[in-house]
């Protein structure tokens, strides 16, 4: 803007009475005008001109950080849509971009599959970034690197060495591990355990069962899955096929990450809901399951 577009801003604005008048005192006063442009506070409405153009010398207020909040559990593809929806400024194609060019140093070689880093946490966004797809999903991705780090999961091979019997555990495999954990438990207490199921399961080369990775190979949310959708041809059915899924279901969180690298010591193979405030009822016997269930479906927990 030049000098008569501020001079015409401060005046549309009722902060001075005459733009002209406030040129005039510039050239008199022989006042810097390089004015930086951003948001200025402090302005008043009437005020002396002599103010205005202190504030204006002060320079703008710092940019504004945009708070952008990922809950844990979220699908790569609702991420992604979340990120087009929040910051108007990057485009599909950018942030598809940005996401494709990013290389997390836990995933497989020959893998392109973001599921899993793109860490839920409440970030700050500075305002200059806010049309950044590449800083964004870097910003995301040094959160999970940091967490990664400081849970251990770089090294959760030794770590969890014969938690599931012969089977050796990768790094990866544990973060896959947390995220079907994060879909599956509702208070904190049963995270461990629920983990500790699934290496148990695995161990005994059982199905997992987990039915949050069949939704997630169905691309939909629902409340209940109809008898078809429970045969779904697909690597992440976990119903019809063994072992872990190919690549986490989710963005686990600090928690459920822990979780899977430090599981509960139990023998259980089996868990339900057991009331509405989220807790599980946890067996090593299919009976006792069962008549877990029936006790919960008696009760309306589900």
């Amino acid at each position: 803007a030049t000098t008569s577009d501020i001079a015409s801003m401060l005046a549309d604005k009722r902060i001075i009475a005459n733009a002209t008048v406030f040129e005039w005192y510039l050239k008199v006063k022989r006042e810097d005008t390089q004015f930086q442009a951003g948001e200025y506070l402090g302005m008043k409405v009437n005020s002396s001109m002599g103010d205005v153009v202190d504030v204006l010398k002060a320079g703008p207020a710092p940019p504004k950080d945009v708070t952008f909040l990922v809950r844990e559990g979220l699908w790569e593809s609702e991420t992604r849509q979340l990120i087009i929806d929040t910051f108007t400024g990057i485009t599909p194609e950018a942030l598809d971009a940005a996401l494709a060019g990013t290389h997390p140093s836990l995933r497989p070689a020959g893998s392109s599959n973001l599921e899993g880093f793109l860490f839920p946490a409440t970030y700050e966004v500075p305002e200059a970034q806010t049309s950044d797809a590449q800083a964004l999903v870097n910003q995301m991705l040094a959160a999970f690197e940091s967490v990664s780090a400081r849970t251990g999961l770089p090294d959760a091979t030794s770590t969890l060495q014969g938690v599931a019997g012969s089977r050796q555990i990768t790094p990866y495999q544990a973060l896959i591990v947390a995220s079907l954990v994060e879909a599956e438990a509702k208070v904190p207490e049963d995270r461990p355990k629920i983990a500790r199921v699934i290496y148990n399961r695995l161990e005994q080369g059982m199905t997992l069962g987990i039915d949050a990775s069949v939704l997630y190979a169905i691309g939909e949310r629902t409340e209940s899955l109809t008898n078809s959708e429970l045969q779904t041809d697909s690597p992440y059915n976990t119903r019809r096929r063994s072992g872990l899924p190919p690549t986490p279901i989710n963005s686990p969180g600090q928690a459920s990450i822990e979780a899977a690298l430090h599981p509960a010591e139990g023998d259980w193979l089996y868990y339900v809901l057991s009331d509405e405030e989220g807790n599980h009822y946890f067996t090593d016997s299919y009976s006792d399951f069962q008549r877990a269930v029936k006790d919960a479906q008696d009760r309306d927990v589900f």
